[in-house]
Parts: C-alpha cells; sequence; structure tokens
C-alpha cells in the first residue's frame, strides 16, 4: 500500500508480515504479529473505540484472541464468483446479536452485531 491515511490524526496499527515496511504517515506503529500482550496495550492506549479496517485473516486473529465485541458487515449485492473467504483460518466460534440493519437505495446493506454475553 502506499501513500497516506485518511485519518492521520489518529493512533494507527498497521499490522503486516513485512519486516521491512516503513509507515509513510505520521503516529503509525507497525506490528508484525498480533497477540493478547499487544491487544491489550493498544485497549489501554486508546481512549476511545479501536476501529479495525482490515482482511478476514487480521479479523480471524481478533476473534481468536477475543478481542472483538461489535462488528459491522457491509453486503453489496453483487456476485464476483470466487474470492477471498470472508473469515479465513477456522476462527473460533463467536457468537453475536443483531443491534442493527441498513438499507440503502443501491441494494447494499449494512448490518451491525454486538458479541453476545
Amino acid at each position: 500500500m502506499g501513500g497516506k491515511w485518511a485519518e492521520s490524526n489518529c493512533r494507527i496499527y498497521l499490522i503486516t508480515t513485512n519486516e521491512n515496511y516503513t509507515p509513510q504517515t505520521d503516529n503509525t506503529e507497525v506490528l508484525l504479529q498480533l497477540d493478547k500482550k499487544t491487544i491489550d496495550k493498544i485497549r489501554t492506549e486508546s481512549q476511545k473505540d479501536i476501529y479495525v479496517v482490515g482482511g478476514g485473516q487480521i479479523i480471524s486473529e481478533l476473534l481468536n484472541l477475543g478481542a472483538i465485541d461489535e462488528m459491522i458487515l457491509c453486503i453489496f449485492p453483487i456476485v464476483i464468483g470466487s474470492g477471498i473467504q470472508l473469515f479465513p483460518n477456522d476462527p473460533k466460534e463467536t457468537k453475536f446479536d443483531l443491534v442493527k440493519a441498513e438499507h440503502f437505495e443501491t441494494g447494499a446493506v449494512t448490518l451491525t452485531y454486538k458479541l453476545k454475553t
């Protein structure tokens, strides 16, 4: 990925397997792995919710660490054939409750789920 992040006023944690990656945006920390200690550190330093933008592999890791308490899924009415799994690498079973559903003129739907307690 090139360029700067739009949210450069926020603390950004970029998760990558590229040990040589150099961020181009201030206030960005590169993480080469996710573990409970790292997640706890981020939660402690954060004064607001943590927003994750990423692929299924990262989400699966966070699910396995018990680090997701809310999930927003956007569904678009397009079938593209083959693709990447939504949650690869066999994440542990995690149950959520639907708390909000929005639909748009385009046919897209946004579903908000909270971790079932």
